[in-house]
């Protein structure tokens, strides 16, 4: 997806369990910087998934970008690993038969980014040394 870019914000972040934490408050002061408040629980949800996807698949440093215009919001979140992510396939509750198959938590992140965001997709680099997953977000 391609912005007519108005401002664009990045940070890079080492791979560890707070990174998260941080790349969810970066999203969340650069939607704030912008008076973008109504995209804020979709952006950071959004912004969570990838960084956590980041840390426990590609387990690498990651770097999130916000950009923006005057219609759209863009996040892109790169990592060192060029295995692209696999959305997990529909499944039923893991414990809607009352079992407790606890091995099936997990997974459904790229649904809630399809879900929350207007699009979204995967760029492999150039070199084949990492890829970028983005996600877009319409500002209404």
């Amino acid at each position: 997806m391609e912005l007519d870019l108005r401002w664009s914000h990045h940070l890079l972040l080492p791979c560890e369990a707070t990174s998260v934490r941080r790349a969810r408050r970066f999203a969340h002061d650069a939607l704030e910087q912008h008076d973008l408040a109504e995209l804020t629980l979709a952006v950071e949800l959004v912004v969570s998934e990838l960084a956590t996807n980041a840390t426990v698949h590609a387990r690498t440093p990651f770097s999130v970008t916000m950009s923006g215009d005057d219609d759209a919001v863009l996040v892109k979140v790169r990592d060192r690993s060029s295995t692209p992510p696999v959305p997990a396939a529909p499944t039923p509750p893991a414990f809607a038969d009352g079992g407790d198959d606890t091995s099936r938590i997990g997974g459904r992140g790229l649904g809630l980014v399809s879900h929350f965001s207007s699009e979204w997709g995967v760029q492999p680099d150039a070199t084949a040394t990492g890829k970028t997953v983005w996600a877009a977000f319409n500002i209404a």
